[in-house]
Parts: structure tokens; C-alpha cells; sequence
């Protein structure tokens, strides 16, 4: 566990048409030490692979099979490493100083 680190754990099912916004947001609007965790649930669309292609630096987790809302966000819990953690649906767009108050 880091200090102030923020996990940021983002479940995906079938996002092809939110996935990179929502990393693309997380990106532009977050300061602080976060990593991103996504979790994909063996979309059918192919988002979870396209985009760890495009976010190689970034954690992704390919599932096998759909394990669902909660074990798919246990999945990433277990494998987070932030004191703080914050679970994301894929289809979120977050907005300039949205995480200050973990911060402060």
C-alpha cells in the first residue's frame, strides 16, 4: 500500500463507446499519485483489449468469463495497490478537481 495513492478500479462490460472516454477523463482531471485498474469481463465488443492496448501504461485485467458486478470489482480491489480505492462504472466521465478532497 502507498501513502496517497488512489486506485481507480473500473469494471467494463461491452464499452467500446465510453471506455476510453471515461480513461481519457480520469487522465485530463486527475492530480495526485492514482493509478487505473480496469477490469473486463470478457466483453464480446473487444473494448477491454483495444484499450489496454491504447493504455498499455495502465493495469488492465482480461477476464475469461463475465464474473459479474461484484467479483469483477473484488478483482480489481485485490489487485490495487492506494490506500484509497475508488470503484468506476466504464461509462463515467469525471470533471476537473473531482479527487481533491482525497488530498486535502
Amino acid at each position: 500500500m502507498h501513502d496517497n495513492l488512489v486506485s481507480i478500479v473500473i469494471l467494463n462490460y461491452n464499452g467500446k463507446k465510453f471506455l476510453n472516454d471515461c480513461i481519457d477523463s480520469i487522465k485530463l482531471y486527475t492530480e495526485g499519485d492514482y493509478e487505473i485498474i480496469v477490469i473486463d469481463n470478457a466483453s464480446p465488443d473487444n473494448s477491454g483489449r483495444e484499450s489496454a492496448v491504447k493504455y498499455s501504461e495502465h493495469k488492465f485485467i482480461l477476464n475469461e468469463r463475465n464474473f459479474g458486478v461484484p467479483e469483477g470489482f473484488n478483482i480489481g480491489i485485490n489487485n490495487s495497490s492506494g490506500k484509497f480505492i475508488i470503484l468506476m462504472n466504464n461509462d463515467v466521465k469525471v470533471t476537473k478537481g473531482w479527487l481533491q478532497s482525497f488530498f486535502e
